[in-house]
């Protein structure tokens, strides 16, 4: 499938319309006081994130306070977004704001570092149940267990973040189309959050064309919702060398993270651990070893370590 890259403008008529606080902590030279509470990681990093630039053109039928007026879908109906009337979501809008601001879209790329629109809106969601029998894999690690399956989605309030990543491909011998096939398609993806529970959660990718040469169009698509979140780790033990050290981190088994990890290039001492995890969490924490090193695996490791924001990375993260 092609992997979307560039921003792709689409006329707001192609719509069908029918009516987290954190916590820091400092280390010694050989221990490191954790965030104090083991919840932490359901806060977002910047719980007041400012709220993006919207996607271009603007969402139809949406008033000011984010609430749908008058229901749209996609697909002929494959994704339908109503408005909410009286009901009142217990997730507040900003939660909902910095917790899909940590997300990641379809193809498993950070919403922050895509060159993408955001626009966030309340509605009662319904995605035809079809297309949860066969979700998007996505880009899992080896050893990683599968997220959770998908749950029915009919009719419930939800915050949607619509957002509009262009598309990539390499194309290869293809090459690039001239042209866009007809008829326009909108290239928009939906990250949906249970509004009741903010615990649950999935991504919808409208249909839409790869830029290639006789590609055919694809989708629309659906897979669990991933955010990233910067999570809980301790110091076990420094190499006596001083250039590395033993860290314990807190995941789960739906976690994925790379191996080994460094601490902030710009802010001596300071350590972020990232992982990608489904919004719908699976298995208690464990703790899992990890290797650490200073900026570079040539550089000493700093003599105090310093423990980074905990919660969903809803900004940049430490370098």
């Amino acid at each position: 499938m092609a992997m979307r890259a560039g921003l792709a403008v689409a006329s707001a008529a192609l719509f069908a319309v029918t009516g987290c606080g954190s916590r820091t902590a400092v280390s010694s030279l050989s221990s490191v006081v954790a965030s104090t509470s083991s919840v932490a990681a359901q806060y977002c990093v910047n719980p007041n994130p400012a709220a993006p630039k919207p996607v271009t053109p603007a969402i139809p039928h949406v008033a000011g306070d984010g609430r749908v007026t008058s229901t749209w879908s996609l697909d002929g109906g494959q994704a339908t977004v109503a408005p909410a009337g009286s009901e009142q979501p217990r997730v507040d809008r900003q939660q909902a704001l910095c917790t899909l601001l940590a997300a990641n879209e379809i193809n498993g790329i950070d919403v922050l570092e895509d060159d993408t629109g955001f626009s966030l809106v309340l509605g009662k969601v319904t995605i035809a149940d079809q297309l949860l029998a066969s979700p998007e894999a996505g880009a899992g690690e080896v050893g990683v267990e599968s997220p959770p399956p998908l749950r029915s989605f009919q009719s419930r309030l939800a915050w949607v973040a619509v957002i509009d990543p262009p598309v990539r491909s390499s194309c290869g011998f293809d090459g690039f189309a001239s042209s866009t096939p007809s008829p326009t398609l909108v290239p928009y993806q939906l990250l949906v959050l249970d509004a009741e529970t903010g615990a649950d959660g999935i991504v919808y990718e409208a249909r839409t064309y790869t830029p290639c040469v006789g590609s055919p169009s694809f989708g629309p698509e659906v897979a669990p919702l991933m955010v990233n979140v910067s999570v809980p780790w301790r110091l076990i033990s420094r190499d006596p060398g001083g250039m590395s050290a033993t860290i314990a981190v807190t995941v789960t088994a739906c976690d994925s993270y790379g191996e080994g990890t460094n601490t902030s290039s710009s802010r001596v001492g300071l350590l972020e651990v990232d992982v990608a995890r489904p919004i719908d969490a699976c298995d208690p924490p464990k703790d899992v070893t990890q290797t650490l090193h200073g900026p570079t695996v040539s550089d000493p490791l700093p003599g105090t370590l310093t423990h980074a924001a905990l919660g969903y990375r809803d900004a940049a993260p430490a370098n």
